[in-house]
Parts: C-alpha cells; sequence; structure tokens
C-alpha cells in the first residue's frame, strides 16, 4: 500500500469520526457535506488501488509473456 492510499483511507476514517460527531451535535442537514466528501474520498481511493493492482497484473503478464 502507498503512502497516498493511507492518506486517502486515514482522512476518510476521520472524515467519517467528524461527520458523526457534526449529526449528533447539529443534525444530518448540517453534516451532509462531509459524508459525501468523504464517498468522494473512498471512491478515489478504490480508484487508485484498482489502478495500482491492474498495472502491477499487467506487469506480470509482461514477465509470463517473455
Amino acid at each position: 500500500m502507498k503512502l497516498s492510499q493511507i492518506v486517502l483511507l486515514s482522512l476518510s476514517v476521520v472524515l467519517i469520526v467528524i461527520g458523526v460527531d457534526q449529526t449528533m451535535n447539529y443534525g444530518i442537514q448540517n453534516s451532509y457535506f462531509i459524508f459525501m466528501f468523504t464517498i468522494a474520498v473512498l471512491l478515489y481511493y478504490f480508484y487508485k488501488k484498482r489502478q495500482q493492482e491492474e498495472a502491477a497484473d499487467d506487469e506480470l503478464s509482461k514477465k509470463n509473456k517473455k
């Protein structure tokens, strides 16, 4: 796992905790944007992870062809 992936995953966990805290104190209407940003960060994390896996698979398949 690369450092950028660790940072994205950690950021999403922190945002979830902040979102839950804001929801308990101010309601879901005031913390909705935090949850949407969390989902965006998680989607970007999964996108980058998939790219890394595909690059590793391509590299492995190139080695096997030789």
